[in-house]
């Protein structure tokens, strides 16, 4: 019988038995539901009181125009006690928020403390664990009456019942002095555990310290005959046998170095000489990771699961044999790349690009599957920084774009990693104990003072040091280094900052490289390691049947009845009749500046001029009447627009400042209050200049728009007027178009009572684990998106930045951001809304019990928060869903010559889904190029506002028509979007600040330990506290 085929008589026992468990399940959640509940209400019963006797609960049901009036969270918004910082080579120390403010501006943001608009902070105690498991009522299935066939990139397995024993590795390398260098007594390398067998070198870290790892144990045990085995390249190490080869109690071998294999040489014995040590050993078995597994539990291990220990251990022995095989090499994940690669250059950069494959494991339908996802990707190349690089270390601003965040390692004994954390000064205007610091490079690498450019900019590392005037306080410091010290780490990507990525592939290409890869890998065809851990791998993927949604209809402001799509079978589009106008015009604009910015001698043959006047006859023609004059007595006045050149070099200093005054200048020369003013920015593309504009924004709460002579102004037809008016509507505070949708006209629509809460995370540090006692310079930015306005389908936003936490979210920061959107929903509507629907993005499937246990525990309590506060007796229905893109599986169908993908609002929920049957998978857009990603929901809990998949579908059809400055469906709710839009934005806002707040003569708040006040610089930065608050600004 073929891979995945199963008997008729099989089939049904497998149901009959699924069903059996499935109602004890439901049995035993609804015990624990009803018992937390019992819980729960005790619990708020015995708050209410305590309310009640100490006289808190306020009596006006209605919030304030700035919302709910209650204490900040973080306290008043005070100077710093930690006294003056001491100057480092990352630059002038900040001013502290006692400081002076030098603008009136500045002083009313330091008044505009998120106090007046946030609520108070509730107790930190963490809210009792809920019970019930993770799992909630599946919804109804989709309705199958207009189906298509899907082809999947998901293969199905047969599984036989293994037994796999687990086993810990450790090696430690013990190193010698060093003979060869001048070096002050012994130096172990920071990787190394020398002498210290409590901390091994192989603990994971990154991708190529496991792959040396692995190559050193594959020599171990080539000599063992220990038999099929699988290893992580760290600690662990699963085999089938369950005793070692001669009942040894464990498994010891020493290396020289001359007899290591070069991966690992490579890696650890760059310099210097040493002995290491590998040792392998039963692991200790307990109940929290038993030593023996079964590969069929497999099937067992749901989303309640936080190890997962059998898919790990069978995820490991998928990849084993494309990781032992030299000519690949591993990514993040499950991802395997070849090493033959096509050399590029983007921006005189070397790179590589290389193709790979995602595989990962996945329970569908009581069945394990296996994903597998073809990638291309770019790398640097490896090498020497400053040769790969060398015509970006004398420019700041490419410095910074490929420096910052790069993993390097220096060339001397002993090599150290570490991830760049700035771009410093020239290096030959840094000094180091009254000597220049190119003479301490000089002799700690053993070069002559000639091999140094010193015009190049250095590259600063950040480190955490002992304060010596504060006792069990730490500070910051910024080591710098010349880049022709410093060696490029092997397997880094190109991020988005870094460039373009590769073209797209068709979805024929794909499906063609998939299976070809695949093969290639030893992954998609006989995999020796993977069937003898007991699981065979099908040759093809499955097809499912896709189910297409009826596209909702779009509304603009004549049209009485809903706009058709005529175009979404093939690219999920509309179009705006050009007789007709946008919804809510926002008819609140008196004036129009242009900014322009260019170089002369860079773009002297570009038609600048043309561009402009076309853009400022738009924005004074009869459109932009409709949509931005100000209409007195029903007559539409035209907006005034004129236009004015900055004539600095964009990003540099001069810039800044003539920017950042003529804006500051702009309302008191006009005579016109600044909401009535709005700012067009026309630059280069490849200039980058829109943080720092977006920063001075904020700051002048005067809204910008940018747009580029050599894109949005390249070929300015009507499709690009349109689209630059409808940006500045919206900005401006008015709405576009509005979506009908009569299949859930009651969760979304002018009658609707639904408030949608979506909510993600940008890590500015990229995710840097810190620990306590480290100083915290890199915030993670905390995206929310809402429709809190006074139209149902408005959606506006803000974020709030904090310590970084992976991608948890602070729980006070979800309390008082709950309050306060449920405040703005309540003042502006004047009702408390039926339903609550969250969605969450951002998040994989082990953190799914955090957002349910934790996250959404907080939400709740901020909404009972308010109610309680509003005298408010209100019983409101909670959904909670996980919407994300971030995952492997990809949808494709045939078509007349190759395969192409699926028709928008495409919604698949059977055959790949996850078993336990609240997943669905929903193509939403079409794509401009490529193969469309499709959207993956889980559903964590849900109060009957959903009943079936159908439902949920047209809910999440309508959002993703609701972003404002298209004309077609997107990929994503609008809402998902936009937080992640305000998450990024908070990001960039920080970082810019951050930068130029010395120049700007702003202060960056810090605490007494030296690291900086987030939720200061919040109450400086995010939208709430200004008149952007009831407005779509990101």
């Amino acid at each position: 019988m073929a891979p995945g085929k199963v008997s008729a008589s099989k089939l049904k026992r497998d149901q009959e038995r699924a069903a059996k468990v499935k109602a004890a399940e439901e049995k035993a959640a609804a015990e624990a539901a009803a018992k937390a509940a019992a819980e729960a209400a005790e619990k708020a019963a015995a708050e209410a009181a305590e309310k009640a006797a100490a006289g808190a609960a306020e009596a006006s049901p209605v919030a304030s125009p700035a919302g709910p009036s209650y204490a900040s969270a973080a306290g008043p918004s005070s100077a710093s006690s930690a006294g003056p910082s001491s100057a480092s080579a990352a630059g002038p120390s900040s001013a502290t928020t006692s400081g002076p403010s030098t603008s009136a501006s500045a002083d009313k943001l330091s008044m505009a403390s998120l106090s007046s608009a946030l609520p108070a902070k509730t107790s930190s105690s963490k809210p009792p664990q809920p019970v019930k498991p993770l799992a909630v009522k599946p919804l109804a299935l989709l309705d199958k009456r207009n189906t298509l066939r899907v082809v999947t990139n998901s293969y199905p397995t047969k599984i036989k019942n293994k037994e796999v024993y687990r086993y810990d590795v450790i090696i430690e390398i013990d190193r010698l002095p060093n003979k060869n260098k001048a070096t002050k007594g012994r130096r172990d390398n920071q990787d190394s555990a020398s002498n210290n067998p409590d901390k091994p070198i192989n603990r994971p870290s990154d991708r190529q310290r496991q792959a040396a790892c692995l190559s050193l144990v594959d020599r171990v045990l080539a000599d063992v005959r220990l038999g099929p085995y699988a290893y992580d390249g760290a600690s662990t190490l699963y085999a089938l046998v369950e005793r070692l080869p001669g009942g040894r109690e464990q498994i010891q071998q020493q290396f020289n170095k001359e007899q290591l294999p070069i991966p690992f040489k490579k890696e650890f014995f760059t310099y210097g000489e040493g002995i290491t040590t590998v040792t392998i050993k039963a692991s200790v078995d307990s109940e929290k990771e038993p030593r023996k597994l079964q590969g069929i539990n497999v099937r067992s291990e749901g989303l309640d699961n936080e190890s997962k220990a059998v898919t790990q251990m069978l995820s490991l022995a998928l990849t084993m044999n494309a990781r032992l095989d030299a000519n690949l090499v591993s990514g993040a994940g499950n991802q395997i790349f070849n090493k033959n690669f096509r050399h590029m250059t983007l921006d005189q950069v070397k790179v590589e690009e290389r193709e790979g494959l995602e595989s990962k494991l996945k329970l569908a339908e009581q069945n394990l599957h296996v994903l597998a996802h073809y990638k291309k990707t770019r790398f640097f190349c490896e090498g020497a920084l400053g040769i790969l690089l060398k015509n970006a270390w004398s420019d700041l601003d490419l410095a910074n774009k490929y420096g910052k965040g790069m993993k390097v390692v220096t060339d001397f004994d002993p090599p150290s990693k570490f991830k760049i954390s700035g771009v410093g000064d020239h290096i030959d205007n840094l000094w180091l104990d009254g000597r220049p610091l190119l003479h301490d490079s000089a002799r700690i690498s053993g070069r002559s003072f000639g091999d140094f450019n010193g015009f190049l900019r250095a590259m600063q590392r950040s480190i955490t040091v002992p304060n010596p005037e504060k006792p069990n306080t730490k500070i910051k410091r910024t080591l710098s280094y010349p880049v022709e010290l410093l060696k490029i780490c092997p397997g880094q990507k190109l991020l988005p900052k870094h460039g373009k990525a590769p073209p797209p592939v068709t979805p024929g290409e794909r499906k063609d490289r998939t299976k070809d890869i695949g093969t290639q890998m030893q992954i998609l065809t006989r995999n020796r390691t993977f069937e003898q851990f007991g699981v065979e791998i099908a040759e093809d993927p499955v097809k499912v049947d896709g189910v297409r949604i009826r596209a909702p209809g779009i509304l603009y402001k004549r049209n009485a009845q809903s706009l058709a799509m005529p175009n979404e079978k093939a690219v999920g589009k509309w179009f705006m009749p050009k007789a007709d106008s946008f919804v809510t015009p926002a008819n609140c604009i008196d004036h129009i500046r242009i900014f322009y910015n260019y170089d002369n001698k860079i773009r002297e043959k570009e038609d600048v001029g043309k561009k402009l006047e076309a853009l400022q006859k738009e924005l004074q023609g009869p459109n932009a009447v409709q949509v931005l004059g100000t209409v007195i007595q029903n007559r539409a006045r035209m907006p005034t627009v004129d236009m004015v050149q900055i004539s600095a070099v964009t990003n540099s200093v001069e810039w800044r400042k003539e920017l950042y005054m003529n804006m500051e200048t702009m309302a008191s020369q006009l005579n016109i209050k600044k909401e009535r003013i709005m700012v067009i920015y026309a630059d280069f593309n490849p200039l980058d200049s829109h943080a720092f504009l977006k920063l001075a924004e904020r700051l002048h709460e005067i809204p910008t728009q940018q747009v580029n002579f050599d894109k949005s102004l390249r070929i300015f037809g009507f499709d690009t007027r349109r689209n630059v008016l409808a940006k500045l509507n919206l900005k401006a505070g008015g709405l576009n178009h509005k979506v009908s949708s009569a299949d859930v006209s009651a969760l979304w629509g002018d009658q609707a009572k639904t408030l949608v809460i979506s909510y993600d995370v940008c890590h500015s540090s990229g995710v840097r684990q810190y620990r306590l006692g480290d100083v915290c310079t890199e915030p993670s930015s905390v995206g929310f998106a809402f429709n809190t306005g006074r139209a149902p389908t408005e959606i506006f936003g803000d974020f709030h930045l904090q310590r970084p936490r992976k991608e948890q979210v602070n729980d006070d920061i979800l309390k008082k951001r709950a309050r306060a959107i449920l405040g703005q929903y309540h003042q502006n509507r004047k009702e408390l809304p039926e339903n609550i629907i969250i969605l969450r993005d951002g998040v994989s499937e082990g953190q799914y019990k955090m957002v349910r246990d934790e996250e959404f525990v907080a939400i709740q309590e901020g909404v009972r928060d308010y109610l309680s506060a509003s005298k408010s007796q209100k019983k409101i229905a909670f959904s909670l869903l996980i919407v994300t893109k971030r995952h492997a599986n990809r949808l494709c169908m045939s078509g007349q010559k190759s395969f192409v993908n699926v028709p928008p609002l495409t919604a698949i929920d059977t055959g790949i889904v996850r078993k336990e049957g609240t997943e669905m998978i929903f193509v939403s857009h079409s794509p401009l190029a490529g193969t469309a990603q499709p959207m993956l929901i889980n559903i964590l809990h849900n109060d009957a506002i959903f009943t079936s998949n159908t439902q949920l579908s047209h809910f999440l059809a309508a959002l993703c028509c609701e972003h404002q400055v298209c004309t077609s469906i997107v990929s994503l709710p609008e809402t998902v979007y936009a937080a992640d839009a305000y998450a990024k934005r908070g990001s960039d806002l920080f970082n810019c600040y951050k930068s130029v707040a010395p120049e700007l003569k702003r202060p960056v708040d810090t605490l007494d330990d030296g690291s900086i006040d987030f939720e200061a610089i919040t109450n400086r930065l995010a939208y709430v506290t200004s008149s952007f608050r009831f407005k779509r600004i990101a």
